[in-house]
């Protein structure tokens, strides 16, 4: 709601964003919110952080995904539990697995280790391939999205935009091996997508 492109639209966001909290306040509506991840992956401004925490201090329910998820003390939680992906995807076709092939889908964000995953194998690796599917990152030249593009060679392409539904089952179901280098995992629904759709996974598990 607050993070924006370009000052102006970002201060725009954050004048609404303090506006709504203060209706919100006056009014007496309570705020519920999903706890999707156990903290912040990206840090933003000092204003926004401020704000969020702000939020954070106002808000009397929260949405968990996990039984190990926890909340602030004080408040409501109610688990309910992340979506398993089964019935969206069952009606997709299916690709054979091709011996070799790797793939790491997903938004484009430092903290998912995409810049890992578009290494590729190394010159030695008898590995043929690599197939790095990702979604859009949130601004089209961010140092990340650079990097993956720059990473692209014969062994190694990249889909930099979002893509659909039943062209992600076929690249899923393509690959060998399904890499998710992610620097934190808490919840992730591409690994539950991926474990869904009987493809073998690799992933960092969380301390």
């Amino acid at each position: 709601m607050i993070r924006r492109d370009g000052a102006l639209a970002r201060a725009a966001a954050q004048v609404r964003f303090i506006l709504l909290m203060l209706r919100l306040r006056l009014t007496g509506t309570p705020i519920v919110r999903t706890a999707h991840n156990v903290r912040a992956h990206e840090t933003g401004s000092r204003t926004e952080t401020a704000l969020l925490r702000w939020c954070d201090r106002q808000t009397r329910t929260w949405i968990v995904l996990n039984e190990l998820s926890t909340v602030p003390t004080g408040t409501e939680r109610v688990l309910i539990p992340h979506g398993d992906y089964a019935d969206w995807f069952a009606g997709y076709l299916k690709s054979e697995p091709i011996a070799g092939r790797v793939i790491s889908f997903g938004l484009i964000r430092p903290y998912k280790g995409n810049r890992v995953a578009a290494r590729g194998p190394s010159p030695t690796s008898p590995l043929p391939a690599q197939g790095c599917v990702s979604s859009a990152a949130e601004h089209r030249r961010t140092p990340c999205r650079r990097r993956i593009c720059g990473a692209q060679s014969s062994r190694i392409t990249a889909a930099l935009d979002y893509v659909e539904d039943s062209t992600l089952a076929l690249e899923i179901t393509a690959a060998q091996l399904v890499v998710l280098p992610y620097q934190n995992m808490h919840n992730s629904g591409a690994l539950l997508l991926a474990l869904y759709s009987n493809a073998p996974c690799s992933f960092r598990i969380p301390k």
